[in-house]
């Protein structure tokens, strides 16, 4: 394998004895056939590990500051259109209270590969609505939508300009009060920073190198956030946020015994149906009353490459009226907006539809008999009020931290607090009373550990180190 060019410097500067943080290169990432070689718009993020409290990351491309971030995941989208083709320097600086560690990493930028021009013959046929993009000039599939637990909606997608199909990072996530304008919050989940050792490899599929997400999945219930995604060579995967968050971090899940509940729909349906789901590349959902099972399928005769829904009753597997709900929706995901309305992501896979490879959605509507079709009303919900989980976040007190044996909390009144592990595991949870809660970590391994408080209907997720 023949790397083009790569330079990978750390440098540390400290003011005290303490380790300073220690940076990894998560995306971009080297290609089996390329090297570290870059096109269009992709995630610079870095892994942070710290003896202290992270307080910030700072990105730099071609020495020049481009964003700051202060949170998990530690990440900047970078769209290197705007950049000439040719070698650029990235350069990632992670800084605790006391030290800082500088990560510089060289990649040769190309030219994006082009995406095949469609007829937009659906649009022109009024099968679907004139359609805007969410997101400009970024390329992603395999795009779902949810409403979080502070009422904004949640998005996921795979996005690469290396052909996503077959090789992307992983899942990135975007966030939006209004369904209209989206704020990039990061790569959630990747290959190179998250996957088992078995899922990172590098594989051959219709002879090209493969290592791709496909049918990337976010849902939200029973108080947390799933993934789900899968590939024809690795098969589903089901994932569990650790914080409670969003962002995750995220576990991997096992269907069994320990996935027995759940409240998916209004009635109850098992994880093991999720789990089913994933595993027959189809979306399950709800709407007034009935029970959707969605898949793709390609008409002979149009090509369109759209959604097809079948409809139960009882969620017994009996799906039946199977039809056409979105013309070129493919791989289409569902969810209802705060206002109850039914939305569908399409993201462009077939010579009819409105683009390739970007992300829009469309309204539906349900008639008489509980198909599904496109709504007349393509209106945008009126956004709703967002709680203010800053504010929560704001009076909060986590101390001392790092902490060798009593971790306090202020502002704990009222509150449900879990400590948990970065596997996802909850090692202690309380119903505190008292203004200020204290927690004994003195027999818990020395490392990070997730706080996660709710309070008020607010969630608020914060790392802790125990040292001993």
């Amino acid at each position: 394998m023949k790397i083009k060019l790569l330079i990978l410097i750390i440098t540390f500067c400290s003011i005290s004895a303490k380790a300073v943080p220690s940076l990894k290169l998560i995306s971009p990432y080297a290609t089996p056939d390329s090297g570290w070689v870059v096109r269009g718009a992709v995630s610079f993020t870095v892994n942070v590990t710290s003896s202290l409290p992270v307080s910030k990351v700072e990105f730099y491309i071609d020495n020049v500051l481009k964003s700051t971030d202060t949170s998990y995941p530690y990440s900047y989208l970078w769209n290197t259109r705007s950049y000439s083709t040719g070698v650029h320097t990235l350069k990632a600086i992670a800084y605790d209270s006391q030290s800082s560690a500088t990560l510089i990493q060289i990649d040769t930028v190309k030219t994006p590969l082009a995406l095949k021009a469609t007829t937009k013959a659906a649009v022109t046929a009024k099968l679907l609505p004139a359609m805007t993009a969410l997101i400009s000039d970024v390329s992603l599939r395999d795009v779902s939508i949810c409403v979080g637990a502070d009422n904004r909606y949640y998005m996921v997608g795979a996005m690469s300009d290396n052909n996503i199909w077959c090789r992307n990072e992983g899942v990135n996530l975007w966030r939006s009060n209004d369904l209209k304008n989206w704020t990039y919050v990061g790569l959630i989940w990747s290959f190179e920073g998250d996957a088992t050792t078995a899922d990172k490899a590098w594989t051959s599929f219709y002879n090209i190198q493969f290592r791709a997400l496909w049918n990337t999945k976010i849902r939200y219930t029973e108080g947390n956030y799933y993934l789900s995604f899968g590939n024809p060579v690795m098969g589903s995967r089901l994932l569990k946020s650790s914080s409670g968050l969003p962002e995750g971090p995220y576990a991997y899940q096992t269907p069994g015994t320990n996935l027995l509940k759940t409240t998916i729909f209004s009635d109850t349906i098992n994880k093991s149906n999720l789990y089913y789901e994933m595993l027959n590349s189809g979306f399950m959902f709800a709407y007034k009353g009935k029970k959707y099972v969605s898949t793709i399928n390609v008409n002979d005769t149009t090509k369109r490459y759209s959604s097809y829904v079948g409809i139960d009753d009882s969620l017994t597997g009996n799906w039946t009226n199977w039809h056409e709900a979105l013309p070129c929706g493919g791989n289409a995901a569902y969810f209802s907006d705060t206002q109850g309305s039914l939305w569908a992501t399409l993201f462009g896979n077939d010579d009819a539809a409105p683009w390739r490879e970007r992300v829009g959605i469309v309204k539906m509507d349900v008639d008489a008999t509980g198909k599904l079709k496109v709504s007349a009303d393509q209106t945008f919900p009126t956004p709703t009020e967002i709680p203010d989980v800053g504010m929560l976040q704001s009076t909060l007190r986590i101390y001392p931290n790092p902490s060798t044996d009593i971790l306090n909390i202020s502002n704990a009144e009222n509150a449900v607090i879990s400590i948990i592990d970065l596997n996802g595991r909850i090692l202690q949870l309380r119903n505190c009373h008292e203004n200020i809660s204290q927690f004994d970590v003195s027999q818990l391994h020395a490392g990070i550990y997730l706080i996660r408080i709710e309070k008020e209907g607010l969630i608020s997720s914060s790392r802790f180190v125990v040292i001993h």
